[in-house]
């Protein structure tokens, strides 16, 4: 169920927020592998909550700016 809820939150990025999200992907390349993985079907999003500690970890340093 959190796949379902989740999905649509990170598609939500990238609609409003294009450059940002591509900045993101450019930038960091544990972002960039982990959102590879993902489109790949390789890594679900409950692994990248586990493994990676959440989209939050994921996209962290774009809040301490």
């Amino acid at each position: 169920m959190s796949e379902i809820r989740i999905a649509p939150r990170l598609s939500r990025i990238f609609v409003r927020f294009p450059h940002l999200a591509f900045s993101m992907l450019r930038s960091d390349d544990k972002v960039w592998k982990a959102w590879c993985y993902l489109m790949r079907g390789e890594i679900n999003y409950a692994i990248i909550k586990e493994k990676l500690g959440g989209f939050e970890a994921m996209f962290g340093f774009c809040h301490s700016e």
